[in-house]
Order: structure tokens, then C-alpha cells, then sequence
């Protein structure tokens, strides 16, 4: 439980500092919608926790 509240709040995060400034994540497509971009910066709070976070 507390992984994967880890792993959303992250993805939040990262959504936050994307929406502050969109050229801060190269591989998110600007045409995408706001959930679409909340999905897109979740799998990469998922792909950077299971490569760097154990």
C-alpha cells in the first residue's frame, strides 16, 4: 500500500512540475489530454521506481 501511494503521489508530482513548465519532459506529447498526461507521468513515476527505487 505504501509503494503504490508513493508511486501516485510521484506521478502527481511529476504532472505538477509538467504542467509549470511542459518542456521540462521531452516524451510527453503536448496535445494530450489532462488525463492522458496524468497516465503518461504515472508510468513514469512506476518505470523510474522499479529501475531506481529498490
Amino acid at each position: 500500500m505504501n509503494i503504490s501511494v508513493l508511486v501516485l503521489s510521484f506521478g502527481i508530482d511529476y504532472w505538477c512540475l509538467y504542467w509549470i513548465n511542459p518542456k521540462s519532459f521531452v516524451g510527453i506529447d503536448p496535445s494530450l489530454t489532462v488525463p492522458e498526461q496524468l497516465f503518461e507521468t504515472w508510468y513514469f513515476s512506476v518505470l523510474n521506481y522499479s529501475f531506481a527505487g529498490r
